[in-house]
């Protein structure tokens, strides 16, 4: 016979009886672990390694359904209640028997068990508890984990507590319900953090505001949701929209440590919303919406248009005339019609217009003036009156092409006539056209390892070019230093087939360096049409570098 399926010996079965644990070695509350062997009728009984099974109610165990919840092999945790005849009572919750109610309540004390109780009474201090013709003491800060300010709501309640204070005569009995809730809480805690991580969700309650934020307690473990993370809709003040006790649901944003070793969690009820961006915006380009200024910046506004979505009022597209600042014209929270002139889904931008939703101002009416100006493509004719009242006219070209001699004054007022009529062809509604040479004030949109993509607000919304990196002042280097929103000073430089326009700075530098070269040799007398000698000039010449 192997050993595994030999019969034990007499002494075995006796050694093994007597390391079996003894019942009356638990106190009345204690926690008793075991497994259930065998459920008949209305009775479970339980192996908890002691020479008898102990037993419970299969009430206990039932859901509200009235369906049992437990099946022999289950290991479960139970009170220890009392012990009779048949064994070892077990149940859910120990709860003070009809008789020997003060005893209960000491043998509760003594073991730190939970003992269960009617709120029959609210004194100066605190509530009256009552367990089974007992009487005991309930302080309002042992009631709950956070300050009750409706006592009221607990009055004629059953709750489970624990006894903290119990003299030798009785007289003076103590119970909490905030220790109970702590100890759950910790159990809580724990279950919690084996699966707390960034990213993970949680559903809480509101236990605390402050104007920068709420906190929330899930399973255990306390967090704030930070009042940019309480909704993409813009939120003010945490009180605006929750309330303490409101069940909520969070994910885990941040997890750190202080300077102290306290952990710090991170929440945000923002996340869990549908992204407005994925979803079909409630606007199109053309439309004409109300919005609600939330920022502004040097560059322009930005206002919220649906929860989740702001967009861009830039500068020059605040009021018909020139702003300085958008502070001039525009205040935070202000309520403004807009006008939506470009959607970027894959950038998430949205382009607004204040301008255009504004009346046009009244056409002047053009004053009479006795002198009379004309032009025409190629040379400029311009009459004007001559000291006799007659019109004075300056010569065209001649047949063969050349330029009847007229003074100095004469051509640059023309001069002066050309530029001014050329710079309003440029423009259309206060727009600059793209063209070589121009010069305009742009703002960084994106920063690539190759170079900087710039909006153009000047020539429209739309407008953009691209700075290379070699083309920027300072190279790659200077690249690094970039931020989103920044302003520059850029040259169109080259506009190709498809209209894509290329930017400079570098080509700002020799502008300048020419233009100071031209004073110099203007102010030395020398030739102010400097060809390919600018580079022997520049030997020179010393700079003025700004």
């Amino acid at each position: 016979m192997t050993t595994e399926n030999r019969e034990p010996t007499f002494d075995e079965l006796l050694n093994a009886e007597e390391d079996r644990v003894d019942a009356y070695q638990f106190q009345p509350g204690e926690t008793v672990a075991g497994k259930v062997v065998m459920i008949s009728g209305d009775t479970v009984f339980i192996d908890y390694g002691g020479k008898a099974e102990a037993w419970a109610e299969l009430e206990q165990f039932k859901d509200e359904s009235g369906e049992a919840k437990v099946a022999p092999g289950d290991a479960v945790e139970l009170k220890m209640l009392e012990m009779t005849r048949s064994g070892m009572h077990l149940g859910l919750h120990f709860t003070v028997g009809a008789a020997g109610g003060v005893g209960m309540l000491k043998n509760a004390h003594e073991a730190s068990a939970l003992v269960t109780g009617n709120v029959v009474g609210i004194n100066k201090g605190g509530f009256e508890v009552e367990f089974s013709g007992t009487r005991a003491f309930c302080p309002f800060s042992q009631m709950d984990i956070a300050y009750v300010e409706d006592t009221s709501v607990f009055l004629g309640t059953t709750q489970e507590f624990k006894v903290i204070e119990f003299d030798s005569s009785g007289r003076r009995i103590v119970v909490s319900r905030r220790a109970v809730l702590e100890e759950e809480r910790a159990k809580k805690a724990e279950e919690t953090r084996a699966r707390l991580e960034i990213g993970a969700d949680f559903d809480g309650a509101v236990v605390r505001l402050t104007e920068f934020g709420a906190f929330v307690d899930f399973g255990g473990i306390e967090g704030m949701v930070h009042v940019s993370q309480i909704s993409r809709k813009q939120v003010a003040n945490p009180g605006e929209v929750l309330k303490i006790g409101d069940k909520v649901r969070v994910r885990v944003v941040k997890l750190e440590k202080d300077a102290k070793g306290k952990e710090r969690i991170g929440l945000s009820m923002r996340e869990l919303e549908p992204d407005p961006w994925q979803q079909e915006l409630p606007f199109q380009e053309g439309d004409r919406i109300q919005g609600v200024v939330r920022r502004l910046e040097t560059f322009g506004a930005f206002v919220e248009i649906a929860p989740g979505v702001d967009g861009l009022v830039h500068v020059s597209e605040i009021a018909r005339e020139h702003v300085a600042h958008p502070k001039d014209k525009l205040a935070p929270d202000q309520t403004v019609e807009v006008e939506v002139i470009e959607i970027d889904i894959e950038r998430r931008r949205v382009g607004l217009s204040i301008k255009r939703t504004l009346p046009l101002p009244p056409k002047p009416e053009t004053p009479v003036s006795d002198e009379k100006s004309e032009m025409r493509a190629g040379n400029v004719i311009r009459r004007r009156k001559a000291e006799d009242g007659k019109a004075a006219e300056a010569p065209a070209a001649l047949a063969d092409g050349a330029p009847a001699v007229a003074s100095s004054d004469f051509w640059k007022e023309a001069e002066e006539a050309e530029t001014a009529v050329q710079a309003k062809a440029e423009k259309t509604d206060n727009l600059l056209t793209p063209r070589i040479g121009l010069v305009l004030k742009g703002i960084v949109r994106t920063i690539k390892p190759y170079g900087v993509f710039i909006d153009l607000p000047q020539c429209g919304a739309r407008a953009s070019g691209l700075l290379h990196n070699s083309e920027l002042q300072g190279g790659d280097a200077a690249a690094k230093a970039l931020k989103d929103g920044q302003e520059l000073d850029v040259e169109i430089i080259r506009i190709d087939e498809k209209g894509r326009v290329s930017l400079s700075q570098q080509s700002l530098v020799t502008r300048r360096e020419r233009e100071e070269v031209e004073h110099y040799m203007k102010k030395t007398g020398g030739d102010a049409k400097l060809g390919g000698r600018l580079g022997d000039l520049l030997k020179n010449v010393k700079l003025d570098k700004k």
